[in-house]
């Protein structure tokens, strides 16, 4: 393994006064980590044990990852692991898990992989046949859901939207599709009620056609009814094609 690791200060905290304990007999594997959203106490007593008995822990940001090591006294060598440096820090920490290294993964808060660095580890770590173990504790998003007063039988965790607008506005359109509790992800956690079910029967579609606007363009009116009751533009634009000719067979030749 590589001894070009950060390794904390040693504590002089007594053994029977931690929180936590050193299991030299902890399995071989990638130990995913959940930490505290905002309150040090959400941390879980597994978590501490696990990060204290890892021989090497994988932290979004090392300065925030002493900084809660330290406030429970937990030695551990620190690597970098992150959106900008995962390309090239996962080889060698596959290696390392290949030949027997007990790795634990951890995000700056919460979760790791909701919404933060880690999958392609996790992947790839899986695909070598290397053992992979949750270490559950706080979500940010499960945390907003419970309190949200909103329904939990069915809910969608949007991750973060896309930075330019215009990608940001397909990805809002497509979400307000959504059956269900929406979480879309932002700095902070967004929760969104279901709104209200339209079922997109012919006779509700033919309605929507007949109460549009007919000097407005076709294909933005097909757009618009599409959006609104989730149906195909190309089905909806079609129908009003098909609407228009029945109505200029029905009207009366002019007479001569």
């Amino acid at each position: 393994m590589d001894d070009s690791r950060q390794e904390q200060p040693p504590h002089e905290q007594p053994a029977s006064s931690r929180l936590f304990r050193v299991d030299p007999e902890l399995a071989p594997g990638l130990y995913v980590v959940s930490t505290p959203i905002g309150n040090l106490r959400d941390i879980t007593l597994r978590a501490l044990d696990i990060l204290a008995s890892a021989d090497i822990v994988c932290a979004e940001d090392t300065r925030v990852a002493t900084k809660l090591l330290s406030a429970f006294g937990v030695s551990a060598r620190l690597r970098p692991y992150h959106d900008h440096n995962g390309a090239q820090a996962r080889p060698a920490l596959l290696n390392d898990l290949q030949t027997g290294a007990r790795i634990a993964l951890m995000s700056d808060a919460g979760t790791p992989l909701i919404s933060d660095p880690g999958y392609k580890l996790v992947r790839e770590a899986a695909q070598l046949g290397i053992a992979v173990y949750s270490i559950p504790g706080a979500s940010a998003p499960l945390a907003a859901l419970a309190s949200s007063g909103l329904p939990t039988d069915c809910f969608t965790f949007a991750g973060f939207p896309p930075p330019r607008s215009s990608a940001r506005r397909e990805f809002l359109r497509e979400l307000g599709k959504t059956r269900g509790t929406l979480i879309p992800r932002g700095e902070i956690v967004v929760l969104v009620g279901p709104g209200e079910v339209v079922v997109a029967t012919a006779d509700v579609l033919d309605a929507e056609i007949a109460a549009a606007d007919e000097t407005r363009k076709m294909k933005d009116v097909a757009a618009e009814i599409a959006e609104k009751l989730g149906l195909g533009r190309r089905v909806v634009y079609e129908r009003m094609l098909e609407l228009r000719d029945e109505k200029a067979s029905e009207e009366p030749e002019d007479e001569a």
